[in-house]
Protein backbone atom coordinates (compact mmCIF):
# COMPACT_ATOMS: atom_id res chain seq x y z
CA UNK A 1 0.00 0.00 0.00
CA UNK A 2 1.54 3.57 -0.49
CA UNK A 3 1.92 5.53 2.05
CA UNK A 4 0.77 8.83 2.41
CA UNK A 5 4.17 10.83 2.46
CA UNK A 6 4.87 9.29 -0.90
CA UNK A 7 1.37 9.90 -2.37
CA UNK A 8 1.95 13.20 -1.16
CA UNK A 9 5.02 13.94 -2.98
CA UNK A 10 3.92 12.64 -5.48
CA UNK A 11 1.44 15.07 -6.04
CA UNK A 12 3.63 17.82 -5.21
CA UNK A 13 6.63 16.56 -8.22
CA UNK A 14 3.19 16.62 -10.88
CA UNK A 15 1.77 19.72 -9.58
CA UNK A 16 5.92 21.43 -9.99
CA UNK A 17 6.06 20.08 -13.36
CA UNK A 18 2.72 21.39 -14.38
CA UNK A 19 3.70 24.86 -12.94
CA UNK A 20 6.39 24.52 -14.67
CA UNK A 21 5.14 24.29 -18.03
CA UNK A 22 2.51 26.79 -17.36
CA UNK A 23 5.68 29.70 -16.89
CA UNK A 24 7.82 27.80 -19.74
CA UNK A 25 4.52 28.96 -22.08
CA UNK A 26 3.59 32.00 -20.02
CA UNK A 27 7.23 32.91 -20.80
CA UNK A 28 7.48 31.97 -24.63
CA UNK A 29 4.38 33.99 -25.56
CA UNK A 30 5.10 37.04 -23.13
CA UNK A 31 8.51 37.16 -25.37
CA UNK A 32 6.68 36.23 -28.40
CA UNK A 33 4.30 39.35 -27.73
CA UNK A 34 7.20 41.61 -27.01
CA UNK A 35 8.99 40.98 -29.82
CA UNK A 36 5.70 41.71 -31.86
CA UNK A 37 5.33 44.92 -30.37
CA UNK A 38 8.92 45.41 -31.00
CA UNK A 39 8.53 45.33 -34.45
CA UNK A 40 5.15 46.37 -34.98
CA UNK A 41 6.23 50.02 -35.92
CA UNK A 42 8.73 48.67 -38.37
CA UNK A 43 6.49 46.56 -39.96
CA UNK A 44 4.04 49.37 -40.53
CA UNK A 45 6.55 51.82 -42.15
CA UNK A 46 7.73 49.07 -43.52
CA UNK A 47 4.11 48.09 -45.40
CA UNK A 48 3.30 51.91 -46.38
CA UNK A 49 6.96 52.08 -48.13
CA UNK A 50 6.01 48.85 -50.15
CA UNK A 51 3.02 50.15 -51.08
CA UNK A 52 4.50 53.56 -51.66
CA UNK A 53 6.88 51.96 -54.08
CA UNK A 54 4.29 49.67 -55.90
CA UNK A 55 2.45 52.37 -56.93
CA UNK A 56 5.03 54.57 -58.28
CA UNK A 57 6.66 51.83 -60.28
CA UNK A 58 10.11 51.66 -58.59
CA UNK A 59 11.62 51.68 -54.81
CA UNK A 60 14.53 54.52 -53.78
CA UNK A 61 16.02 54.77 -50.71
CA UNK A 62 13.21 55.30 -48.50
CA UNK A 63 11.72 52.05 -49.30
CA UNK A 64 14.85 50.20 -49.03
CA UNK A 65 15.42 52.19 -45.67
CA UNK A 66 12.31 51.07 -44.14
CA UNK A 67 12.71 47.43 -45.19
CA UNK A 68 16.10 46.63 -44.06
CA UNK A 69 15.03 47.64 -40.31
CA UNK A 70 13.27 44.62 -40.37
CA UNK A 71 15.23 40.99 -40.38
CA UNK A 72 15.29 38.99 -43.76
CA UNK A 73 12.98 36.55 -42.36
CA UNK A 74 10.23 39.24 -41.67
CA UNK A 75 11.04 41.22 -44.82
CA UNK A 76 10.36 38.17 -47.12
CA UNK A 77 6.90 37.34 -45.29
CA UNK A 78 6.10 40.89 -46.18
CA UNK A 79 6.91 40.54 -49.88
CA UNK A 80 5.08 36.94 -49.79
CA UNK A 81 2.23 38.69 -48.49
CA UNK A 82 1.85 41.35 -51.00
CA UNK A 83 2.58 39.48 -54.06
CA UNK A 84 -0.73 37.37 -54.42
CA UNK A 85 -2.55 40.51 -54.95
CA UNK A 86 -0.07 42.57 -57.53
CA UNK A 87 -0.27 41.89 -60.88
CA UNK A 88 1.48 43.33 -64.23
CA UNK A 89 3.46 46.74 -63.77
CA UNK A 90 3.34 46.61 -59.71
CA UNK A 91 4.23 42.99 -59.58
CA UNK A 92 7.75 43.99 -61.56
CA UNK A 93 8.44 46.73 -58.86
CA UNK A 94 7.46 44.23 -56.23
CA UNK A 95 10.13 41.89 -57.33
CA UNK A 96 12.55 44.56 -58.20
CA UNK A 97 12.34 45.45 -54.75
CA UNK A 98 12.58 41.86 -53.71
CA UNK A 99 15.72 41.43 -55.69
CA UNK A 100 17.40 44.67 -54.41
CA UNK A 101 16.94 44.06 -51.01
CA UNK A 102 18.53 40.21 -51.63
CA UNK A 103 15.20 38.66 -50.74
CA UNK A 104 15.22 36.67 -53.68
CA UNK A 105 18.99 35.92 -53.11
CA UNK A 106 18.06 34.44 -49.31
CA UNK A 107 14.94 32.44 -51.37
CA UNK A 108 17.14 31.07 -53.74
CA UNK A 109 19.69 29.83 -50.94
CA UNK A 110 16.58 27.96 -49.75
CA UNK A 111 15.80 26.23 -52.57
CA UNK A 112 19.31 24.08 -52.14
CA UNK A 113 18.85 23.48 -48.49
CA UNK A 114 19.01 19.83 -47.06
CA UNK A 115 15.63 20.50 -45.37
CA UNK A 116 12.89 20.15 -48.04
CA UNK A 117 10.76 22.49 -45.83
CA UNK A 118 13.09 24.78 -46.94
CA UNK A 119 13.25 23.96 -50.05
CA UNK A 120 9.47 24.18 -50.20
CA UNK A 121 9.39 27.70 -48.56
CA UNK A 122 12.31 29.27 -51.13
CA UNK A 123 10.56 27.40 -54.67
CA UNK A 124 7.04 29.43 -53.39
CA UNK A 125 8.85 32.55 -52.67
CA UNK A 126 10.23 32.62 -56.26
CA UNK A 127 6.90 31.65 -57.58
CA UNK A 128 5.32 34.61 -56.40
CA UNK A 129 8.09 36.79 -56.95
CA UNK A 130 10.24 36.00 -60.01
CA UNK A 131 13.87 34.79 -60.41
CA UNK A 132 14.91 31.34 -59.12
CA UNK A 133 15.65 30.60 -63.08
CA UNK A 134 18.84 27.94 -62.00
CA UNK A 135 17.95 26.63 -58.39
CA UNK A 136 14.34 26.20 -59.24
CA UNK A 137 14.63 23.73 -62.49
CA UNK A 138 16.60 21.31 -60.58
CA UNK A 139 13.70 20.73 -57.67
CA UNK A 140 11.34 19.36 -60.31
CA UNK A 141 13.62 15.98 -59.75
CA UNK A 142 13.11 16.84 -55.80
CA UNK A 143 12.51 13.39 -53.80
CA UNK A 144 9.25 15.08 -52.08
CA UNK A 145 6.11 15.49 -54.21
CA UNK A 146 5.54 18.20 -52.13
CA UNK A 147 8.44 20.75 -53.37
CA UNK A 148 8.56 19.16 -57.11
CA UNK A 149 4.74 20.59 -57.47
CA UNK A 150 5.83 23.80 -56.38
CA UNK A 151 8.88 23.88 -58.48
CA UNK A 152 6.15 22.70 -61.43
CA UNK A 153 4.03 25.63 -60.48
CA UNK A 154 6.87 28.27 -60.57
CA UNK A 155 7.13 26.39 -64.19
CA UNK A 156 4.31 27.62 -65.31
CA UNK A 157 5.60 31.51 -66.01
CA UNK A 158 8.94 30.30 -67.70
CA UNK A 159 8.94 28.87 -71.41
CA UNK A 160 12.26 27.62 -71.26
CA UNK A 161 12.17 24.37 -74.01
CA UNK A 162 14.05 22.65 -71.09
CA UNK A 163 11.65 23.23 -68.40
CA UNK A 164 8.53 22.20 -70.59
CA UNK A 165 10.37 18.95 -71.84
CA UNK A 166 11.05 18.51 -67.97
CA UNK A 167 7.06 19.12 -67.24
CA UNK A 168 6.30 16.85 -69.98
CA UNK A 169 7.95 13.83 -68.27
CA UNK A 170 6.71 14.84 -65.11
CA UNK A 171 3.40 13.58 -66.36
CA UNK A 172 4.07 10.16 -65.70
CA UNK A 173 4.71 11.56 -61.74
CA UNK A 174 3.14 8.33 -59.37
CA UNK A 175 1.79 11.19 -56.91
CA UNK A 176 -1.28 12.74 -58.20
CA UNK A 177 -1.39 16.08 -57.07
CA UNK A 178 1.87 16.70 -58.61
CA UNK A 179 1.11 15.40 -61.20
CA UNK A 180 -1.88 17.37 -61.54
CA UNK A 181 0.03 20.99 -60.83
CA UNK A 182 2.20 19.91 -63.75
CA UNK A 183 -0.78 19.56 -65.62
CA UNK A 184 -2.21 22.91 -64.45
CA UNK A 185 1.18 24.52 -65.22
CA UNK A 186 1.59 22.94 -69.01
CA UNK A 187 -2.13 24.14 -69.70
CA UNK A 188 -1.31 27.77 -68.46
CA UNK A 189 1.78 27.62 -70.88
CA UNK A 190 -0.30 27.12 -73.64
CA UNK A 191 0.87 26.56 -77.35
CA UNK A 192 4.55 26.99 -75.74
CA UNK A 193 4.11 23.49 -74.40
CA UNK A 194 2.85 22.27 -77.90
CA UNK A 195 6.49 21.19 -79.18
CA UNK A 196 7.40 18.72 -76.43
CA UNK A 197 3.62 17.58 -75.91
CA UNK A 198 3.43 16.68 -79.48
CA UNK A 199 6.13 14.67 -79.02
CA UNK A 200 4.85 12.86 -75.87
CA UNK A 201 2.01 11.85 -77.71
CA UNK A 202 3.40 10.23 -80.35
CA UNK A 203 5.98 8.57 -78.63
CA UNK A 204 4.28 8.66 -74.75
CA UNK A 205 6.72 7.74 -71.60
CA UNK A 206 5.56 4.92 -69.76
CA UNK A 207 2.17 5.97 -67.35
CA UNK A 208 1.83 9.35 -69.06
CA UNK A 209 -0.61 8.80 -72.26
CA UNK A 210 -4.18 10.03 -71.16
CA UNK A 211 -2.54 13.15 -69.00
CA UNK A 212 -0.27 14.17 -72.00
CA UNK A 213 -3.91 13.66 -73.77
CA UNK A 214 -5.75 15.04 -71.41
CA UNK A 215 -3.54 18.37 -71.53
CA UNK A 216 -3.19 18.75 -75.31
CA UNK A 217 -7.48 18.48 -75.39
CA UNK A 218 -7.55 21.64 -72.84
CA UNK A 219 -4.50 23.62 -75.14
CA UNK A 220 -6.34 23.40 -78.16
CA UNK A 221 -3.34 23.27 -80.58
CA UNK A 222 -3.68 22.04 -83.67
CA UNK A 223 -0.24 20.17 -83.97
CA UNK A 224 -1.65 18.66 -80.48
CA UNK A 225 -4.45 16.87 -82.30
CA UNK A 226 -2.69 15.47 -86.11
CA UNK A 227 -0.14 14.18 -82.84
CA UNK A 228 -3.42 12.45 -80.87
CA UNK A 229 -4.89 10.95 -84.14
CA UNK A 230 -2.51 8.94 -84.34
CA UNK A 231 -2.91 7.58 -81.47
CA UNK A 232 -6.30 6.44 -82.16
CA UNK A 233 -5.80 2.83 -82.90
CA UNK A 234 -4.10 2.71 -79.23
CA UNK A 235 -5.14 -0.62 -77.53
CA UNK A 236 -5.55 1.21 -74.62
CA UNK A 237 -9.04 2.74 -74.47
CA UNK A 238 -8.36 5.77 -72.15
CA UNK A 239 -6.28 6.31 -74.59
CA UNK A 240 -8.75 6.31 -77.34
CA UNK A 241 -11.47 8.09 -75.30
CA UNK A 242 -8.99 10.89 -74.94
CA UNK A 243 -8.34 11.33 -78.34
CA UNK A 244 -11.63 12.01 -79.63
CA UNK A 245 -12.34 14.73 -77.02
CA UNK A 246 -8.06 16.51 -78.39
CA UNK A 247 -9.48 15.82 -82.06
CA UNK A 248 -13.20 17.63 -81.22
CA UNK A 249 -11.14 20.42 -79.04
CA UNK A 250 -9.62 21.88 -82.25
CA UNK A 251 -12.27 20.77 -84.63
CA UNK A 252 -12.16 20.72 -88.47
CA UNK A 253 -13.93 18.45 -90.83
CA UNK A 254 -11.58 15.56 -91.39
CA UNK A 255 -11.27 15.15 -87.94
CA UNK A 256 -14.69 15.22 -86.66
CA UNK A 257 -14.72 12.29 -89.54
CA UNK A 258 -12.04 9.99 -87.51
CA UNK A 259 -13.85 10.82 -84.32
CA UNK A 260 -17.12 9.61 -85.88
CA UNK A 261 -15.10 6.31 -86.63
CA UNK A 262 -14.72 5.73 -82.82
CA UNK A 263 -18.68 5.14 -82.97
CA UNK A 264 -17.90 1.52 -83.46
CA UNK A 265 -15.31 1.41 -81.29
CA UNK A 266 -15.49 -2.04 -78.89
CA UNK A 267 -15.45 -0.15 -75.54
CA UNK A 268 -18.17 1.89 -74.12
CA UNK A 269 -16.19 4.72 -72.70
CA UNK A 270 -14.49 5.34 -76.67
CA UNK A 271 -18.04 5.23 -77.97
CA UNK A 272 -19.53 7.70 -75.97
CA UNK A 273 -16.10 9.77 -75.68
CA UNK A 274 -16.58 9.94 -79.50
CA UNK A 275 -20.65 10.89 -79.15
CA UNK A 276 -19.77 14.04 -76.90
CA UNK A 277 -17.20 15.22 -78.95
CA UNK A 278 -19.41 15.05 -82.32
CA UNK A 279 -21.69 16.92 -80.35
CA UNK A 280 -18.94 19.76 -79.51
CA UNK A 281 -17.89 20.12 -83.17
CA UNK A 282 -21.38 20.18 -84.49
CA UNK A 283 -21.00 17.74 -87.43
CA UNK A 284 -24.40 17.01 -88.31
CA UNK A 285 -23.14 14.68 -91.09
CA UNK A 286 -22.68 12.12 -88.07
CA UNK A 287 -26.44 12.50 -87.31
CA UNK A 288 -27.54 9.00 -88.54
CA UNK A 289 -24.61 7.26 -86.89
CA UNK A 290 -25.51 8.91 -83.73
CA UNK A 291 -28.99 8.22 -84.00
CA UNK A 292 -27.26 4.21 -84.12
CA UNK A 293 -26.29 4.44 -80.96
CA UNK A 294 -29.29 4.87 -79.49
CA UNK A 295 -29.48 1.52 -79.52
CA UNK A 296 -26.25 0.90 -77.97
CA UNK A 297 -26.41 -2.14 -75.30
CA UNK A 298 -24.38 0.95 -72.79
CA UNK A 299 -26.69 3.46 -71.09
CA UNK A 300 -24.38 6.01 -70.99
CA UNK A 301 -23.48 5.63 -74.93
CA UNK A 302 -26.74 6.06 -75.34
CA UNK A 303 -27.50 9.08 -73.21
CA UNK A 304 -24.48 10.76 -75.08
CA UNK A 305 -25.34 10.11 -78.27
CA UNK A 306 -28.97 11.22 -77.46
CA UNK A 307 -27.43 14.57 -75.88
CA UNK A 308 -25.06 14.67 -78.76
CA UNK A 309 -28.44 14.58 -81.52
CA UNK A 310 -29.99 17.19 -79.36
CA UNK A 311 -27.41 20.02 -79.88
CA UNK A 312 -27.05 19.24 -83.27
CA UNK A 313 -30.30 20.96 -84.16
CA UNK A 314 -32.74 19.91 -86.57
CA UNK A 315 -31.07 16.93 -88.41
CA UNK A 316 -30.56 15.77 -84.85
CA UNK A 317 -33.71 16.47 -84.00
CA UNK A 318 -35.36 14.62 -86.50
CA UNK A 319 -33.36 11.59 -85.57
CA UNK A 320 -34.24 11.65 -82.33
CA UNK A 321 -37.83 12.30 -83.27
CA UNK A 322 -37.20 9.27 -85.77
CA UNK A 323 -36.29 6.89 -82.92
CA UNK A 324 -39.31 7.37 -80.86
CA UNK A 325 -41.10 4.61 -83.47
CA UNK A 326 -38.08 2.47 -83.18
CA UNK A 327 -38.19 -0.96 -82.56
CA UNK A 328 -35.56 -1.10 -79.71
CA UNK A 329 -37.17 0.04 -76.71
CA UNK A 330 -33.43 1.10 -75.54
CA UNK A 331 -33.42 3.51 -78.10
CA UNK A 332 -37.30 4.77 -78.58
CA UNK A 333 -36.96 5.81 -74.07
CA UNK A 334 -33.52 7.24 -74.73
CA UNK A 335 -35.15 9.66 -77.68
CA UNK A 336 -38.14 10.57 -75.41
CA UNK A 337 -36.36 11.42 -72.41
CA UNK A 338 -33.99 13.65 -74.63
CA UNK A 339 -36.87 15.69 -76.55
CA UNK A 340 -38.63 15.91 -72.96
CA UNK A 341 -35.96 17.87 -71.81
CA UNK A 342 -36.19 21.72 -71.84
CA UNK A 343 -32.82 21.96 -72.41
CA UNK A 344 -29.31 19.89 -72.44
CA UNK A 345 -25.75 20.28 -71.98
CA UNK A 346 -23.39 17.87 -73.33
CA UNK A 347 -21.06 16.34 -70.40
CA UNK A 348 -18.21 17.07 -69.35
Amino acid sequence: MISHTLLVDAIAVIVAGISLAILMLAGHGGGRAATEAFYAPRVRRARDAVVTAVERGRSDDETHAALSALPAERRMSLFVAFAPSLAGPEREALSAAARELGVLEQAERRCTSKLWRRRLHGARVLSLLGGGETVVPPLLGDPRPEVRAQAAEWASAHRDEAVVQRLVEMLADPRPFTRYTVMDSLIRLGAAASGPLARAIQYPPSGADAPALEVAARISDPPLADAAATRIGDPDPAVRAWVARVLASVGGEARAELVAGLLDDPEPEVRAAAAVALGRLGHWPAAPALAARLRDPAWRVRRDAAVALRTLGGPGRMMLERALRDEDAFARDMARQTLDLPEVALPS
